[in-house]
């Protein structure tokens, strides 16, 4: 059970970047990507530094959404979705 909670707006954001995904990958098995998506609102209560206890940061129960999160696969990279285009070679 993941420890956010499920949220209808980012459920709706990341099931058209997972259609999109596949429609310009088509090649791309829906098996082959995992996506996890979590919102921490302000004030952000992670990397304080030490200043929330463990116990204090497992009591907070942020918006998120999951697509074969409780999958065991091993997290490959953080992508950055804002790139339009891909780089070119210098």
């Amino acid at each position: 059970m993941p420890f956010f909670r499920a949220d209808s707006q980012l459920q709706t954001l990341a099931t058209s970047v997972l259609a999109d995904t596949w429609q310009r990958f088509p090649e791309l098995a829906k098996n082959a990507i995992a996506l996890t998506w979590i919102v921490y609102e302000p004030p952000c209560l992670v990397n304080t530094g030490g200043a929330l206890s463990a116990e204090e940061f497992w009591k907070q129960s942020p918006r998120g959404f999951s697509y074969r999160g409780l999958e065991n696969i091993y997290p490959a990279s953080i992508v950055n979705s804002s790139t339009s285009s891909p780089p070119t070679n210098g």
